[in-house]
């Protein structure tokens, strides 16, 4: 590995071990949603077009979160060597609440959902004319609602002091503008047939007003809940081939929101089975919270990976988590007239 490749390593690692503020949405399998890591990677690969989705479910399905992603690299940039990407994608995120002295279907007594379509657009600016380096831009925007149905019970009332918030809107639910911009560097090296790509993103920065509650006259002015928190991701990756067999990546993320936080890790190793199809075994661990393990496959243009989640924190169960996702690359043309060239990471 050379000196400015080592570099850049160390700078990732850095990143990963960034003591963070918080998570939002967040998928163990981050690089199988692009969008939602980062929208600087609109179009960021080499095809004509990305599909892909995801989904989630955690806690025995207290926690479900399906996304899909559509993006691609529409048109060329200022220079023939640049590109830009455009994309949307769907996020929708609900937590069920559970009464906690009943173990059944019926122990749920109310859930709040957060949804949105957003759309992206990024402009990649390569730094040579192999396009083998290539700075990333983007921003993404859309409408985000949220919604609260059924019956809750608040820890007031369970305490008997009554007065618990009330819904301002209930099921009608209230929508927001959602902002988010972010920055991306990647590169490959063909000779030492390695690539890597970093990047960070900042989410809501509208700093929208999104509470559903109200608990007395003077609620809702201040800062506390009635506001978006900003929600920062940094991420990086680096991979490389081990002879014509073999290869072996790194990948890590740190997320700031408001008091919580996020950092994991993850190292994944693959074996190719054929010219056409890869197979992916690899560990994760987030700080604090769970391992994850790692499975996938690529087969032509097709990918499909798996995570599941052993919550390690002393959350009482059910309390693992399990994902599924899958992307798809496709070429219109058998030579598109938009062919950057940059590697495209595996996930």
């Amino acid at each position: 590995m050379t000196n400015k490749l080592r570099n850049i390593f160390i700078l990732f690692l850095g990143l990963c071990t960034v003591v963070a503020n918080a998570q939002d949405v967040h998928f163990t399998q981050f690089r199988m949603a692009p969008l939602t890591l980062n929208p600087a990677l609109a179009g960021a690969f080499s095809g004509s077009y990305r599909l892909g989705g995801l989904y989630r479910n955690q806690w025995a399905s207290a926690f479900s979160t399906p996304s899909f992603y559509i993006d691609s690299p529409i048109t060329k940039g200022a220079r023939k060597q640049d590109w830009i990407g455009v994309g949307g994608v769907f996020v929708s995120d609900k937590a069920s609440v559970y009464d906690p002295a009943l173990d059944t279907e019926d122990s749920k007594t109310g859930f709040i959902k957060r949804s949105g379509f957003l759309a992206t657009a990024a402009y990649h600016l390569s730094l040579n004319k192999k396009q083998t380096r290539v700075l990333s831009a983007g921003f993404k925007v859309g409408s985000v609602g949220i919604q609260a149905g059924n019956e809750f019970i608040y820890e007031s009332t369970l305490l008997g002091a009554g007065g618990g918030p009330t819904f301002q809107d209930n099921e009608k639910g209230k929508s927001f503008l959602d902002i988010s911009a972010g920055i991306a560097f990647s590169g490959r090296d063909e000779k030492a047939k390695n690539y890597y790509r970093m990047g960070v993103s900042v989410n809501h920065i509208a700093a929208q007003r999104v509470a559903l509650t109200q608990t007395g006259a003077g609620s809702g002015g201040g800062r506390g809940g009635s506001k978006q928190d900003m929600w920062i991701i940094a991420h990086g990756e680096y991979g490389m081939d081990f002879g014509d067999k073999m290869l072996f990546d790194l990948a890590g993320i740190a997320q700031f929101l408001g008091g919580a936080n996020e950092i994991a890790v993850q190292g994944r190793a693959g074996y190719r089975v054929n010219e056409e199809t890869v197979a992916l075994a690899g560990l994760g661990y987030r700080l604090g919270d769970a391992a994850a393990v790692l499975l996938g496959i690529e087969h032509k243009s097709v990918r499909v990976g798996f995570a599941y989640d052993l919550t390690l924190s002393s959350l009482t169960a059910p309390n693992n988590g399990i994902e599924f996702a899958v992307s798809y690359i496709g070429k219109i043309f058998k030579r598109p007239k938009i062919d950057p060239v940059i590697f495209c990471p595996r996930f």
